[in-house]
């Protein structure tokens, strides 16, 4: 088994488990908010003599809340080159045949073209975009058409599909794609001069 694929197999065995999840985003401030909400916990027991019953199912209803707010923040770690062509090869193929979008006996072979782009608005840092990745079709009946696969940088989902010419080197795209912020210009209309005149 390549490095390649052992990489792909524990990227897709992260995304699907929680306590990788949890590991990849408690940060040190929320360990700090458990501890001093144990400590006020324990100060309640303690010093002001409150039914610890009551307090123990408070104390669960709280940690449940902070951990599921913990697991539902979203993926923020670009995939790996090598990991994103394996999961959009195998997402051509999961179309090839039954009723996909390519007929049964259809080759996907990676072409070398893979890039990374990036996306920002002007004058500040600029965030990755979309994943470009390259491939050649290739039809039972001989014909062939090169690719190329728009996936989504955090989850590895399709977000597109384009066809470009044969040897295309992803030139005649813009590696950065920047939003200019927009001006509100307001126009009096002809119809309003005249009105004036």
């Amino acid at each position: 088994m390549s490095l390649d694929y052992e990489e792909y197999l524990i990227w897709e065995r992260s995304r699907n488990s929680p306590f990788s999840k949890l590991k990849k985003y408690i940060k040190w401030y929320h360990y700090l908010m458990i501890i001093l909400f144990l400590a006020f916990i324990y100060y309640l027991l303690e010093y002001q003599k409150v039914d610890a019953k009551v307090l123990v199912s408070f104390e669960g209803i709280i940690l449940v809340i902070i951990i599921a707010r913990i697991l539902s923040a979203p993926t923020q770690k670009v995939i790996p080159e090598n990991v994103i062509k394996i999961i959009a090869k195998r997402a051509l193929e999961r179309k090839i045949g039954n009723g996909g979008e390519f007929p049964q006996g259809t080759q996907i072979e990676p072409l070398a073209y893979c890039r990374l782009r990036y996306m920002g608005e002007w004058g500040s840092d600029y965030v990755p975009w979309k994943w470009e990745v390259g491939f050649k079709v290739i039809y039972p009946n001989g014909l062939k058409k090169d690719i190329v696969v728009i996936m989504h940088v955090y989850e590895g989902y399709i977000t597109g599909i384009k066809e470009v010419p044969e040897g295309y080197t992803g030139q005649q795209s813009k590696d950065l794609k920047v939003l200019i912020p927009s001006q509100i210009v307001q126009k009096e209309s002809p119809a309003t001069n005249l009105q004036q005149g």
